[in-house]
């Protein structure tokens, strides 16, 4: 499966896997952002918005909406990181597959 070639990638370059869901410190600190799937395999995502209902409960869980820290949404540039693990994804399944005979 893609999710198996990028823990395989991840685990054969030294690239921590945490299984479990991203925090909003997550969010803030990290460099780069992917989701993966058997369609996309391993895309990159560029913005995480964060929907009114997350916001909203930051807010009232706070001192008030005027928190800085409290973004609405989180940007990712160009990451290598996350290029890397895509074409080593792309590669690893290449030489995971069988070829189909044309001839048949």
């Amino acid at each position: 499966s893609v999710r198996d070639s990028v823990l395989r990638v991840c685990r054969n370059n030294n690239i921590t896997v945490d299984f479990r869901p991203p925090t909003l410190t997550d969010l803030k600190k990290a460099s780069g952002v992917f989701i993966s799937s058997t369609s996309r395999w391993v895309m990159r995502v560029h913005e995480v918005v964060l929907g009114d209902l997350l916001l909203l409960s930051k807010c009232n869980d706070s001192k008030g909406c005027e928190d800085e820290s409290l973004s609405t949404s989180f940007h990712y540039p160009n990451c290598q990181t996350t290029e890397n693990i895509r074409m080593w994804v792309l590669e690893d399944v290449e030489s995971h597959s069988t070829p189909i005979d044309q001839d048949i």
